[in-house]
């Protein structure tokens, strides 16, 4: 993080250490690009919000859905479906390591002792 030449760090290490590697970050002045969750904590994700207004530096999650395909798709046709009252979509992926949490294989993005999990 000291290194002049990099002005944004990507936080994709394991849930519960995005909190502290997105402050060191911040605290180093650099952007932040984070996976989900940002913190394990709402108050944390408080604190790295106003962490990053104070020092004027981005912090955004890691997503990529609007790059996608349908996702395009969908946007380029808004205007030929008319007016929408409600959506609802579900953008889901088998996780390979889940038939090794099945037979009590417990990798740390199932750990809830980690922050592994759904949230």
């Amino acid at each position: 993080m000291s290194n002049p030449d990099v002005d944004t760090i990507y936080v994709g290490t394991p849930n519960h250490t995005h909190y502290d590697y997105a402050k060191q970050a911040l605290l180093a002045g650099k952007h932040v690009i984070c996976e989900k969750p940002f913190t394990l904590h709402l108050e944390e994700f408080e604190e790295l919000i106003k962490l990053a207004q104070e020092k004027e530096l981005l912090l955004i999650e890691a997503i990529i859905n609007q790059y996608l395909e349908n996702f395009k798709v969908i946007k380029d046709s808004l205007s030929e479906i008319g007016d929408i009252k409600i959506v609802n979509i579900n953008y889901s992926q088998y996780s390979s390591r889940y038939d090794a949490f099945k037979q009590g294989e417990i990798a740390p993005a199932f750990n809830p002792e980690m922050g592994g999990g759904a949230a």
